[in-house]
């Protein structure tokens, strides 16, 4: 069965039954003053992206006391137009999770990887430079003065 409306009127009810305004729940919860009423009129269109609403929902039904799984069973069938739960749906199947676009990543990893080994190799290795002309060290020893032990 799908529904095409959330009940928000109960959330509404028990707020009210427990003498809260909307700018209580806020305060003590702060949760958006316009996702506390998208809940309350079961307006999906103007709810949160998914992982959002299921926290505001799970944490505004357990400070009215009214259990939250109903809440998420028929949240999760509600089928309006834009809702975030579409949204998610649409988005799992976006280019990033298909196949080959996890090979060309791994591949371009392994070519960046070669790159930055040739790139090292040429830079500290130097293997084109000229040996340096050799440099001679005198020795030569250091004549310190002596200075008179003081009596």
């Amino acid at each position: 069965m799908i529904l095409t409306a959330f009940p928000g009127e109960r959330l509404r009810e028990r707020r009210k039954e427990l003498g809260l305004s909307v700018e209580d729940v806020y305060r003590k919860l702060r949760i958006p003053f316009h996702v506390i009423d998208a809940f309350e009129k079961g307006d999906l269109n103007n709810f949160p992206e998914a992982c959002y609403a299921a926290g505001f929902l799970r944490t505004y039904c357990a400070f009215l006391n009214i259990e939250s799984a109903e809440y998420f069973t028929i949240l999760q069938q509600c089928d309006a137009p834009g809702s975030p739960f579409q949204r998610l749906a649409s988005s799992a199947t976006s280019a990033t999770n298909t196949p080959w676009f996890k090979e060309i990543a791994a591949w371009a990893g392994v070519c960046g990887i070669l790159a930055l080994g040739w790139l090292t190799y040429a830079i500290v290795f130097q293997p084109d430079a000229q040996p340096d002309t050799a440099v001679q060290a005198e020795i030569r020893e250091m004549q310190v003065p002596r200075t008179p032990a003081p009596r």
